[in-house]
């Protein structure tokens, strides 16, 4: 990738743009399963990691609280409660994926 980036140079403010529209373009149904939006995150993380315009963890915490729908919210609240300033966007990760186990259990 840095080989790549070094030859072509990308716009660090396009590279940015794109990241945010791609990031904003993420979307999870109300019966979706947890791991495919964080499938999508993580491979949009991995795209820019290495540009001037990479996705920070408040990104990625926000995206999550985009993409989650309403039934998570709650469950994202007090993850974040919970972790305060140690929070990173696995601890929401875990946190909808275990929702999403008790909401089948129920």
């Amino acid at each position: 990738m840095r080989q790549v980036q070094d030859i072509y140079q990308p716009n660090a403010g396009q590279s940015m743009v794109e990241g945010r529209f791609k990031l904003s373009n993420i979307r999870m149904g109300m019966d979706g399963n947890p791991s495919i939006p964080f499938c999508k995150l993580a491979t949009l993380e991995h795209a820019h990691s290495n540009t001037q315009s990479h996705l920070t963890n408040s990104n990625m915490i926000g995206a999550n609280f985009t993409i989650a729908p309403e039934k998570y919210r709650a469950m994202l609240n007090v993850t974040v409660e919970n972790q305060g300033v140690a929070l990173h966007p696995s601890h929401l990760e875990a946190a909808m994926r275990s929702g999403k186990v008790e909401a089948a259990k129920g």
